[in-house]
């Protein structure tokens, strides 16, 4: 009786892991599917010209407020400037 339930033990385990290599590459097959398709999709979106024009659109204005930024800090710090002469002229 021991022997069998055992042997039945055993049994179960062994479909249990074959079960497990089953899903396993189940998962890892629908995994890299899915990987191709992102990839073909992000390919996809790279070269649309939409994209690429938006993309453009994006770079400029990022570039645009840079530089309005900038301008920004260089008066900030004339302005400073001036305030720091004007109160050592007033010690």
């Amino acid at each position: 009786m021991r022997t069998t339930l055992i042997l039945c033990l055993c049994g179960l385990a062994l479909a249990a892991a074959a079960c497990s290599r089953h899903d396993e590459a189940t998962v890892n097959a629908a995994g890299d599917k899915v990987a191709a398709q992102v990839k073909a999709a992000a390919r996809d979106v790279q070269h649309d010209p939409d994209v690429q024009r938006a993309s453009a659109e994006v770079k400029k204005a990022a570039h645009q407020a840079g530089a309005a930024i900038k301008s920004s800090a260089h008066e900030a710090r004339d302005a400073a400037k001036g305030d720091g002469h004007e109160a050592r002229k007033r010690d």
